[in-house]
């Protein structure tokens, strides 16, 4: 119980990680391309 509790766990950090990760690559790209700003007068 407590293994597949654990397994559960870091399954959910990783898709956090993972969800982190790519928010800071679009925001990247967002910032290089300058969209940035556009976002900012929606």
């Amino acid at each position: 119980m407590l293994l597949a509790r654990r397994q559960s766990l870091d399954a959910a950090q990783a898709a956090l990680d993972a969800r982190v990760t790519a928010l800071h690559a679009y925001y990247r790209l967002q910032i290089d391309a300058h969209g940035i700003w556009k976002l900012a007068h929606e």
